[in-house]
């Protein structure tokens, strides 16, 4: 886990007129939920914290140094989209496998972090099935299994209960709190469509 600093970091929209400056720190082992409230700017601050975008003008600092000029795969940061990124041809055996073999993962645990992984969020008995045979509730839970058994310094989870219906949006809560609390990670949650409502009501900070 790591501290999270951003200073002056322009997040740029078209009209670089409208450009959004975010100051904030997320503090060591902490979830800080950010409201979002220009979205082209929130996917932009998204982007460039995850190496995905080129930083023009601020900060990011990380765990005591600066990261604009580290390459996003080195970064050690975990990302939650509001869709899928898992493989569809692979198995969600295979996809968390790709992802530890990529990190150069201790072969030798990589078989227990993945069983770790599925019985903390509940999808042992679908490990063989590939994502197309998997319902929205489901893939998030790999999802979350995957940055689990990668054990990242950062996470950074982009408003991914929009599509949700109210009943599964409170389920798929407690397994985002089932990631932050089993990983003391430092977490930063994009809020988009205002749907993290109580997620960390002890802890939600306005920018």
């Amino acid at each position: 886990m790591a501290e999270l600093i951003i200073k002056n970091l322009a997040a740029e929209n078209n009209n670089s007129e409208k450009s959004e400056i975010f100051n904030f720190t997320v503090s060591k082992g902490t979830m800080f939920i950010l409201p979002v409230k220009n979205p082209e700017a929130g996917r932009s601050l998204f982007r460039m914290i995850s190496g995905l975008e080129a930083v023009s003008r601020g900060e990011i600092i990380i765990g005591g140094r600066s990261i604009a000029d580290v390459h996003a795969s080195e970064r050690n940061i975990g990302l939650i989209f509001s869709k899928s990124t898992l493989y569809a041809h692979l198995s969600i055996y295979q996809n968390l496998l790709f992802s530890l073999n990529r990190i150069g993962a201790d072969k030798d645990k990589i078989n227990n972090e993945i069983t770790k992984a599925a019985k903390l969020f509940d999808f042992e008995s679908y490990l063989d099935k590939k994502p197309t045979e998997l319902c929205a509730e489901q893939l998030f839970k790999a999802e979350l299994g995957r940055i689990f058994a990668l054990s990242p310094e950062l996470v950074l989870i982009y408003d991914p209960l929009g599509n949700f219906s109210a009943e599964n949006k409170i389920a798929m809560k407690n397994e985002i709190m089932k990631l932050y609390r089993n990983t003391g990670t430092t977490a930063l949650y994009f809020d988009e469509s205002n749907s993290a409502g109580n997620l960390l009501p002890e802890k939600k900070e306005q920018q």
